[in-house]
């Protein structure tokens, strides 16, 4: 049975058999049949991690203690608001927070995830104007405590990997671009647990390569030269770049600086622009 755990760039968890280059952990969200409930996050702490950590393996989907979800690449996971794993991705971790302490000054990983999370995901009941009161005053039936999520964790300390997976495909590296994103805001489809993926507008030309928009309603990456279309089996054929073009921006908007900065995210290896 194919499960449901590959996230794609727009926030969206489906089922397909293609294989990705990193995995990823937001909490337990399967049951015990396997399949999805409907939570979408149990923690603020979206990481994205190896898929070989240590030479251990397990059963996806089993047990109570994580539920693997899995990404075409480093790129597709920052879109969907993951940040590297500070423990079996340090090096990479490090990478990243030095940029981000260069772009949003000092923070901790809690602190990253809480801003993380409020450019990532729009509450419904934030777009029907409860407060946060409110919010927390209906429980977790939902998956949340408030707007912003269920619980925070220290940095990487609920860490899932009691196993890994052989990688499908080697990552590769695009260089650094210097130029920052616009702000604004949008909201796409409601997801499970009644959040909507937040997005902003910019400019084409303005936005760094590795960040994700919305081309003609699909998910397309932002190369040097021109755009890919994001399937989940790979990169497809390249278009040109309308370089004024205003887009919707599915990279939530602190990831867009931090690779505006500089960071380097792990690519899959169909990517040619």
């Amino acid at each position: 049975m194919t499960l449901q755990n590959r996230v794609l760039p727009t926030g969206e968890i489906v089922a397909h058999p293609a294989r990705g280059v990193l995995t990823g952990n937001r909490g337990i969200l399967h049951r015990d049949d396997r399949t999805l409930g409907d939570r979408r996050w149990t923690h603020k702490a979206w990481i994205c991690c190896t898929l070989d950590w240590q030479g251990r393996r397990r059963p996806v989907m089993t047990g109570r203690t994580w539920t693997e979800l899995f990404f075409l690449d480093e790129a597709v996971a920052l879109a969907a608001g993951h940040r590297p794993c500070a423990r079996c991705r340090r090096a990479d971790y490090a990478r990243f927070h030095a940029v981000w302490t260069l772009t949003m000054g000092p923070s901790t990983a809690q602190q990253i995830d809480r801003v993380l999370h409020d450019a990532r995901v729009v509450m419904q009941d934030q777009r029907h104007g409860l407060n946060s009161a409110a919010v927390a005053r209906r429980g977790v039936a939902d998956g949340h405590r408030d707007p912003n999520g269920v619980q925070e964790a220290a940095e990487d300390t609920a860490h899932p990997m009691t196993g890994m997976y052989a990688a499908g495909n080697k990552p590769r590296d695009i260089g650094p671009v210097h130029i920052a994103a616009s702000q604004g805001a949008m909201n796409r489809k409601p997801r499970a647990g009644g959040a909507m993926q937040r997005t902003h507008t910019a400019t084409l030309g303005h936005l760094p390569a590795g960040t994700f928009v919305l081309w003609h309603d699909k998910p397309h990456i932002v190369g040097r030269l021109g755009l890919q279309r994001c399937a989940p089996a790979g990169y497809q054929l390249s278009v040109a770049k309308d370089k004024g073009a205003e887009v919707t921006v599915l990279t939530p908007a602190p990831l867009v600086a931090v690779l505006a900065a500089g960071y380097v995210p792990h690519l899959h290896d169909s990517l040619v622009v």
